[in-house]
């Protein structure tokens, strides 16, 4: 009785048109469906990270990893997999992948207590996937396929792989409205830390990590060479210093050493 009453109130003729909008309605409400079950980096809870990272991360950027051991850390590693990076922009989508990065860094850390070192754990970087986006990705997959290509030089001292000489990670999380400043600001912390890299003016000698070594071809791509981006991240006196003389580069060895607190 309903169904002759909803087509007599339509009209006969009416019927094809009727069908085409209720199929209308439903094209929308699957698109509905489907788009509120991945997220863009704003719709992810950051202030769940921020937290844990204020909490449990110091100013040396060194990890309490036990103190990660929650069930907040679980949820926002959870979140990761729903985020949707096609509806980010290009910085949101970097901000987004360097704070997946690290905190997969940390939940490795976390799954393989104790260890001494990240290189301790076999595989560590390039076989344990994370659901990531809807990909079971590997930290090196997240690193070279999606960081590197967005920003190839500046992104690397933002991602702290889980060792002493690594760049420190920060006390909050990444936002791709601050991602730029970020960034730089990471950089030159980086840059001039004396446990890392020195100017030996006795010797002639820049001595730097061998984190640069390792991207120096996107380094001198970006920059020109190691040694202008060092002046521009190293201190005013050390980058006059360089400017004024002929120094010579060398590599020191990286610490693998865990970066717990």
């Amino acid at each position: 009785m309903m169904k002759r009453c909803i087509w007599h109130r339509f009209g006969m003729d009416e019927r094809p048109r009727l069908r085409s909008f209720v199929l209308l309605l439903m094209v929308a409400f699957a698109a509905v469906l489907l788009s509120n079950g991945r997220m863009s980096a704003q719709q992810i809870d950051q202030s769940r990270y921020d937290m844990l990272l204020g909490m449990y991360v110091d100013e040396r950027g060194f990890v309490d990893y036990e103190g990660f051991r929650s069930v907040a850390f679980e949820k926002y590693i959870a979140s990761l997999a729903n985020a949707d990076p096609a509806k980010m922009g290009t910085d949101e989508r970097l901000a987004f992948l360097i704070n997946a990065y690290n905190a997969c860094v940390i939940r490795m850390v976390i799954d393989h207590l104790p260890i001494s070192s990240p290189r301790a754990v076999d595989g560590f970087f390039s076989e344990k996937r994370f659901l990531i986006a809807g990909e079971k990705l590997s930290l090196n997959d997240i690193k070279k396929r999606y960081i590197f290509p967005l920003s190839p030089a500046m992104a690397a001292f933002a991602l702290s792989e889980g060792a002493k000489a690594s760049p420190r990670l920060l006390r909050r999380a990444y936002r791709g409205k601050t991602i730029e400043r970020q960034l730089k600001m990471n950089a030159r912390h980086f840059m001039q830390d004396p446990t890392k890299n020195h100017v030996d003016r006795s010797s002639g000698v820049l001595s730097l990590s061998m984190l640069l070594k390792r991207h120096r071809p996107a380094i001198d791509m970006v920059f020109g060479s190691l040694r202008q981006f060092a002046m521009q991240n190293l201190s005013q006196e050390d980058a006059l210093w360089i400017s004024a003389n002929s120094v010579e580069i060398s590599f020191h060895a990286f610490d693998w050493t865990l970066n717990s607190q």
